[in-house]
């Protein structure tokens, strides 16, 4: 977990650091190093994840000296250290989403959806559209550890959703042959209900392309506040 003082200074600006007081929450943190008001945060889940933030665009030389060899998975919320990223350093792969968070009402209970078992994520590793980025064991520790939710039609699970390791509403699926029936807005809705009850920030992460999944978060009550990246950089 965070040491007091750092979580007093990253509550200051909670919807830009929410991923990562969120990470803490469930996961140590190896390293914290800061400049200024601006960090570079270690910590591990299914892999070791440096949270790298600028409070001040000045401060990205001094905080890109803070990054050494090790830290190969950057979490990034800033385009100058994206940049720094891409003219700097061999990546392997980007993943660049939205990130909206929810302004909406309370939600109310939401019928017709159960909770998902640790047995389950056999099964939602395989219909798994980012499954490159996940396997069964990451997926399992969040069923544990975070909140996943699913509707069953004739006992067999057609759609799903989890939290991500900072807390963010993901793994958002349902079954083709499902589709078009409100199970997706169904599901957002009972996340955002369970979140709630547990005073947690609602936030989802989406790919610019992907323009049915931003339209739900929208019509679910989300608002854009930034972009977000995840970064590998090559060993």
């Amino acid at each position: 977990m965070l040491n007091d003082k750092d979580k007093r200074l990253l509550e200051k600006n909670k919807i830009k650091n929410i991923n990562l007081l969120n990470f803490a929450e469930d996961y140590d943190i190896k390293e914290s190093l800061w400049y200024n008001q601006s960090y570079v945060i270690t910590g591990k889940s299914d892999h070791e994840w440096t949270y790298i933030h600028l409070e001040d665009p000045m401060d990205l030389n001094e905080v890109m000296r803070l990054i050494d060899d090790s830290h190969l998975r950057w979490m990034i919320q800033d385009e100058l250290v994206l940049n720094y990223a891409k003219t700097h350093k061999s990546l392997e792969w980007i993943l660049s989403c939205k990130k909206l968070i929810y302004k909406g009402e309370k939600v109310e209970t939401i019928e017709g959806v159960e909770v998902l078992r640790p047995e389950d994520a056999e099964y939602i590793q395989a219909h798994n559209d980012y499954g490159e980025f996940t396997d069964i064991n990451y997926i399992k520790e969040r069923i544990s550890k975070g909140i996943g939710l699913c509707i069953k039609i004739n006992d067999q699970m057609v759609g799903w959703v989890l939290t991500h390791d900072d807390g963010a509403i993901g793994f958002i699926k349902v079954l083709e042959a499902y589709r078009n029936k409100g199970y997706a807005k169904k599901l957002t809705d009972a996340m955002i209900y369970e979140q709630q009850k547990r005073n947690l920030m609602s936030f989802v992460h989406i790919e610019k392309e992907n323009i049915k999944s931003m339209n739900l978060a929208l019509k679910a009550g989300f608002e854009y506040v930034g972009d977000v990246h995840w970064v590998k950089i090559k060993e």
